[in-house]
């Protein structure tokens, strides 16, 4: 490794990373994009352009949208901005009219999940399980509310 330059050295630690990282230029111009990110996008093509003009949450790569998180880097004058790509998005996904049934179904099945089984941690474990198949996510995060007052 100390034939690395910090270029490459920052290089093979953002490609070691499993999070989608990608690089821009305050005018977009793709500067990196890690092998997660790459898979991600499908992009190939190293002269490609990020449109950060679309809704908050998103950028455009190659025409299709991507949820992520943007951080800016400002530097002088100069500034770039590093997207952690989430998933692409599909608009029309909201629409489905199906969407809010699928939901709903989950839902019931989960609350006959908690009434009918006996162990909690069971009972709960599989009706996220129904909730987060029935919404179309692949993680839910549970968080506790804790009342420093009253324990």
């Amino acid at each position: 490794m100390t034939d690395m330059n910090s270029e490459q050295l920052c290089q093979s630690a953002l490609n070691a990373l499993s999070e989608a990282i990608c690089l821009c230029d305050k005018e977009g111009r793709v500067l990196f994009m890690n092998s997660a990110a790459r898979t991600l996008t499908g992009w190939k093509d190293d002269e490609g352009f990020m449109d950060f003009s679309s809704n908050p949450g998103r950028v455009e790569i190659g025409g299709r949208p991507f949820l992520c998180t943007l951080h800016h880097l400002q530097d002088g004058d100069d500034s770039a901005a590093v997207a952690v790509l989430k998933c692409s998005y599909d608009e029309n996904s909201e629409n489905d009219p199906g969407r809010w049934d699928r939901f709903l179904a989950g839902a019931a099945l989960a609350t006959n999940q908690l009434l009918i089984t006996e162990e909690i941690d069971l009972a709960l474990s599989q009706s996220l399980e129904f909730l987060g198949c029935s919404s179309n996510v692949d993680r839910v995060y549970i968080f506790q509310n804790y009342d420093t007052e009253s324990g």
